[in-house]
């Protein structure tokens, strides 16, 4: 695999295609590389990637330990864009531990300190979750519908795949069979 800067990203594709085990190992393996080069903002990302594969794993202890060590090197460094990719991870751990309020302040900071349009989408479609998971679906179409419109605008298809999906499981729990057909 690559290893390095390039490796990062690399991992994250991994993952992002479900090859786990493979971004794990590479990911692993970039964050000795990173800490001995002394790449500060290499290992906040694979520490951050090494949370989000264990959250996929459903290991939010381990997912949180590792979000919590990347934040609180971002935070120091002042890199307000990973910042706000680990709160939105942080904020997917709380959700899925039913702490709701700790959720919905980390959906918030990570909305307000991203700078790229890619995140914003994907914090705006983790909140529409958590609204969905509390059955608010309201305002779960309306972060949704928010998410997608810039997603669309910026042409990225990942975070438009995401909104549309949302907006298909409202559909479903409203009763709009034709709808969620559609957007599913």
């Amino acid at each position: 695999g690559l290893f390095s800067v390039l490796g990062v990203q690399h991992a994250t594709f991994l993952l992002e295609t479900g090859r786990i085990d493979q971004s794990r190992n590479n990911t692993k393996r970039n964050v000795q590389i990173s800490i001995n080069r002394n790449w500060k903002e290499s290992v906040i990302h694979c520490k951050r990637l090494l949370g989000d594969i264990a959250l996929v794993e459903k290991n939010f202890n381990e997912a949180n330990e590792y979000f919590t060590e990347a934040l609180e090197v971002a935070r120091y460094l002042g890199y307000q864009e990973e910042t706000s990719r680990i709160l939105l991870g942080m904020a997917k751990v709380s959700m899925t531990e039913n702490r709701f309020e700790e959720a919905l302040v980390n959906f918030r900071s990570a909305l307000e300190i991203a700078n790229y349009a890619g995140t914003k989408v994907d914090v705006l479609n983790g909140w529409a979750e958590l609204y969905l998971y509390q059955h608010k679906l309201d305002q779960a179409r309306e972060q949704s519908q928010e998410a997608l419109k810039m997603a669309e605008a910026t042409e990225y298809a990942w975070g438009q795949g995401t909104a549309l999906h949302i907006l298909g499981q409202i559909a479903l729990l409203i009763g709009n069979q034709d709808e969620a057909q559609h957007l599913l």
